[in-house]
């Protein structure tokens, strides 16, 4: 009988340790669940944020351009339409030395800072 115990006893450690690794994985996925609930949360937040950004660019009566390092012109608002006359779609991807003077070329620098 003692001989019959022991795989019994294996047997029952066996089931806990499945029910436990069970559990932790359950517990795990919950974890994981939570984490990507709260990453949409961010998310939404961040797109939320943007999205007011935009409006009080869109809405704004001055000209809001942005450029990249090299000068190009990445974003274009409504009213830099109005003011210089060109669309986004024409500006977008130009050098902003478009917009400027001939005779300013040399104070690039100095408009866009």
């Amino acid at each position: 009988m003692l001989g019959s115990e022991k795989p019994q006893v294996e047997k029952i450690e066996e089931l806990n340790v499945k029910i436990n690794g069970h559990q932790l994985r359950e517990i795990q996925m919950n974890a994981e669940i939570k984490g990507q609930e709260t990453l949409i949360n961010k998310l939404r937040m961040a797109e939320e944020h943007s999205a007011i950004l935009a409006a009080i660019v869109d809405s704004s009566d001055d000209a809001i351009i942005s450029k990249n390092l090299e000068g190009i012109i990445t974003s274009w608002n409504l009213s830099a339409e109005r003011i210089f006359g060109y669309l986004a779609s024409e500006m977008i991807g130009q050098s902003i030395i478009q917009l400027i003077p001939p005779d300013r070329i040399n104070e690039e620098s100095l408009f866009f800072e």
